[in-house]
């Protein structure tokens, strides 16, 4: 930059000579390209005024900085037209705008700080000058008083944006901005929202530098700043509503049928066809959510708003929920409902091995539906929507249920269990479809023998399986030639042999066995399951010991000996006394005792103990025959002496 001599009187026509001399000190030897001229900015200011302002060029990017008393190096630019602006200062303003030579000016805008100048082509010796003057700008001060209004608790702190600038005044106070602000501007004030919160009145002082008038509803006020202090008073005062709730009958609806809901944290109830008037005050703009509660096969088909304006986002009728904003007055909402149902259709696809004719059984609550296989079946009646419903197919033996689908898939609830055939919908409007696939399962059955105690390994033994006859020799299994439905039961029955006893009847897997094995029959019922189910008997071979006792009856004198045959063995046994054979008999042996007869005494008596062992007896040919069971087998004679 160039500067002025001290004390040089910056006029038009030291503006000229400061251009002829940075056209002589700086740009001699300046030349320009035809298409471009040059431009020089120059600062004056009035009352004392200092400092250093900046200038955009139209077209340029980078801005220009002119101190008081300065003009600016020359800018070169490109011929024609170019709008030089100076940027605003607080405090000041420009005054007038002059441009040498004055042909060169096209116009000035001093409120824009602006002015348009013509650029001619040559070089820095052709320059167009262009001055500002400025002059300084009286200020005024803003000072915004509360009121603590109706409710509105003393110090209660409230904030307002003039501006930029934020302040927060308490409530009974003023507070005088920290910034001035130039006369005769206008500054718009504006109080934030406070729910709950009404400004009933903005004054201003002095009354005459109020702009148009105050808007209460948005709480705001222009004034023309003037010297001195402008005192914007604001008085606010709580202000409150109250809040109805209404229930319409809607179809199907029993009018006063008690809805439930809740409204913020409260729990009400409103019969249907009446309104209920909340008791208590609410602050108004309070936002408060109302939700009705869920009843199953019930939809919520409007909520309305009264005043409408008064409605938060839209009503949520999925959900029964709504938010309003309360008002002063009363705010009323109103919901209506409407019963509705739907339909419940069960669904069969034919699977694997299953036969298209075949119909399957099932229970949706207390009713009863048979489905053909390939076919569907729509349930009498409707169901309740919301409600749900649960479907099991009936078990039917070597079936298994493979999947279990529901339509739409959103009305599932939970998981199906394919184990028991069971599902749970949820009913909804039109209808909710359930489709079950079934396929036929085969197992095979095996029997295994081991051979225990006294059974020679390789001793066959039959067995009844149904009504098949099989054979198994002990220490080897037999696995059933063909297949069986799974589920079917299927009971299995070793046939009896003489001496030995079934010790024990295993299944594999343990939880096939039906009820508990009949070991006494040699019998287990078994439930055929996929794979290889296996029933393992085992057998010991039993025995049991014979004693012969004899009693000495009337006239039979103790001592006395008695002579029996025991299946052609002849044994002495004296009277009073008992013998016990020895050796040991197979288990189940039948043995016949005959006593000798004997002139003059008589068999009076024959008992076998324990009772259930007696095959037979004749008193008369003093004969019995037993049944040899586990441990000792007693017979006991009883004679008496036959008078003569």
């Amino acid at each position: 930059m160039t500067r002025l001599r001290q004390g040089f009187t910056l006029t038009l026509l030291s503006l000229f000579v400061v251009s002829m001399f940075n056209v002589g000190a700086l740009s001699r030897s300046v030349q320009a390209a035809d298409s471009t001229g040059y431009l020089s900015i120059c600062k004056q200011a009035d009352d004392g005024l200092k400092g250093t302002f900046r200038f955009d060029i139209s077209g340029q990017t980078t801005p220009v900085d002119v101190s008081v008393g300065f003009c600016s190096l020359p800018v070169q630019l490109p011929a024609g037209k170019v709008t030089v602006t100076e940027e605003a200062t607080a405090g000041t303003a420009v005054s007038a705008i002059n441009v040498i030579p004055i042909a060169r000016k096209v116009s000035s805008d001093l409120a824009a700080r602006t002015a348009t100048v013509m650029i001619v082509a040559g070089d820095s010796r052709s320059e167009t000058v262009v001055s500002f003057r400025n002059r300084p700008v009286p200020q005024g001060a803003l000072n915004i008083c509360k009121v603590a209004g109706t409710d509105v608790a003393p110090g209660t702190s409230f904030t307002f944006t003039v501006g930029t600038q934020s302040v927060s005044v308490p409530a009974g106070k003023c507070v005088q901005l920290a910034t001035t602000f130039p006369v005769g501007t206008n500054q718009t004030i504006q109080e934030q929202f406070v729910p709950g919160i009404r400004v009933t009145a903005i004054g201003v002082n002095p009354t005459d530098r109020l702009v148009g008038s105050p808007d209460l509803g948005t709480r705001k006020v222009t004034v023309r700043i003037d010297a001195g202090v402008t005192t914007v008073t604001y008085t606010n005062a709580k202000v409150y509503g109250r809040f109805e709730l209404c229930k319409v009958v809607g179809s199907d609806i029993t009018a006063s049928t008690p809805f439930t809901f809740t409204v913020g944290t409260r729990t009400v109830s409103v019969p249907a066809g009446k309104c209920l008037l909340l008791s208590d005050q609410i602050p108004v703009d309070t936002q408060v959510t109302i939700q009705e509660q869920f009843v199953a096969g019930m939809r919520v088909t409007a909520i309305g708003v009264n005043p409408a304006g008064r409605l938060v986002g839209s009503a949520d009728l999925a959900n029964r929920k709504v938010t309003v904003r309360i008002g002063a007055g009363v705010t009323v909402v109103t919901y209506t409902n409407a019963r509705m149902s739907g339909q419940l259709q069960i669904c069969k696809v034919v699977g694997p091995d299953v036969a298209a004719s075949a119909t399957f059984t099932f229970t949706v609550g207390t009713q009863s539906v048979g489905v053909p296989a390939g076919k569907c079946v729509t349930l009498n009646g409707s169901f309740p929507v919301d409600s749900q419903q649960t479907i099991q197919e009936q078990f039917v033996a070597g079936m298994r249920t493979t999947t279990i689908a529901v339509s739409p898939t959103d009305r599932l609830v939970g998981s199906p269990d394919l184990g028991t055939r069971k599902v749970t919908v949820r009913i909804d409007t039109g209808v909710t479809t359930v489709t079950y696939t079934n396929t036929k399962v085969f197992g095979r059955l095996e029997i295994c023998k081991v051979a225990g105690d006294g059974i020679a390994s390789g001793t066959s033994f039959t067995f009844m399986v149904g009504n098949r006859s099989i054979t198994v020799p002990a220490g080897s299994c037999v696995l059933l030639s063909g297949t069986l439905p799974v589920d079917t039961q299927v009971t299995i029955q070793e046939q009896f042999v003489a001496g030995v006893r079934v010790t024990a009847i295993g299944i594999n897997p343990a939880d096939r066995l039906v009820g508990s094995a009949d070991i006494a029959n040699r019998k287990v019922t078994v439930r055929i399951g996929s794979g290889v189910t296996v029933v393992t008997y085992t057998n010991a071979r039993v025995r049991g010991r014979l004693a012969i006792c004899k009693v000495a009856g009337k006239g039979i004198v103790a001592g006395t000996a008695f002579t029996f045959s025991v299946d052609g063995h002849l044994i002495s046994v004296p009277a009073g006394q008992c013998v016990t054979l020895d050796g040991t008999l197979p288990v189940d042996t039948q043995v016949t005792i005959q006593e000798q007869e004997v002139s003059g005494v008589k068999v009076s008596a024959i008992g076998v103990s324990p009772a259930d062992r007696r095959v037979g007896g004749d008193l008369a040919n003093r004969k019995v025959t037993v049944r040899i069971g586990g441990g000792t087998t007693a017979v006991t004679y009883t004679n008496v002496k036959i008078s003569s």
